[in-house]
């Protein structure tokens, strides 16, 4: 579906219905697709056999106009900072809502950090498929964690790596994020040529337990954190992949001296 894509374009029956704008209403269009794809799934004695997967790409468009639902109040921002486009968490956290009867218990909930390309490695482990060296280089298997049947507390990934619509990156490991940005590196204030006028430095580093709206820079108080994240960036980067397995090429021969770093 488009949404939360723009064009925002409710359906006649749905315009005007939440009370709240376009974007709402296209909100609400998108629960009763969703609610008619398990109705034809139910109805058709399929729900059992059928793993539904609920997500978005992005958070929230700008064009959601935040200013006009903050007044009527609705906080789309509340929780994180900045929106899609943006290497912050508002561009980042999505919904991810999985069903499976019979195979995933109902109501439970994980805060593991995962990403939407472990979705390759977990279907191949549910058909049974072996995925070659040279593909999924970043994908971790979910259906272990989902299925309940985890044997362990150790991280599904030891880090991972965020992209802002300007090419900057983040890298993301336990509580910790460092960003290789100035500013949001997207669309919200400050973006990269606002941040480098306000002389903002060139990295950023949150701990996200205690400051989830990525409010306060601690880079210098942590200098050996992001030393730390670094380094892991790098390997990442030199190995042209996150999981085990050979080293592979990254996009166009991309090498750690050709990133282009914030200046």
């Amino acid at each position: 579906m488009p949404s939360p894509h723009t064009p925002i374009v409710p359906d006649h029956q749905w315009k005007g219905k939440s009370g709240l704008g376009d974007y709402a209403d296209f909100l609400l269009e998108t629960d009763w697709a969703v609610g008619e794809v398990l109705r034809a799934l139910k109805e058709t004695d399929q729900e059992n056999n059928t793993l539904v997967i609920f997500t978005t790409d992005n958070g929230t468009s700008p064009k959601a106009d935040l200013e006009a639902l903050e007044k009527l109040g609705v906080h789309l921002c509340e929780n994180w900072r900045g929106y899609k486009a943006d290497i912050y968490e508002g561009g980042h956290r999505v919904p991810f809502i999985v069903r499976w009867p019979g195979q995933i218990l109902p109501a439970t909930r994980s805060d593991e950090i995962i990403v939407q390309t472990d979705l390759l490695a977990t279907l191949a482990e549910i058909i049974n498929h072996r995925i070659p060296v040279n593909a999924g280089e970043d994908s971790v298997s979910l259906w272990p964690l989902l299925s309940g049947k985890r044997q362990t507390d150790t991280p599904l990934h030891e880090a991972i790596i965020c992209q802002s619509v300007t090419g900057n990156f983040a890298v993301r490991m336990g509580k910790w994020k460092l960003l290789f940005s100035r500013g949001s590196g997207g669309w919200s204030t400050p973006n990269e040529a606002v941040a480098r006028k306000m002389n903002l430095p060139t990295t950023q580093l949150y701990d996200l337990d205690t400051d989830p709206k990525e409010s306060k820079n601690v880079h210098t108080q942590h200098p050996e954190i992001v030393e730390q994240l670094t380094a892991v960036f790098r390997q990442f980067v030199e190995n042209g992949r996150s999981t085990p397995g050979p080293k592979q090429a990254n996009y166009h021969g991309t090498h750690w001296e050709t990133i282009p770093w914030p200046n």
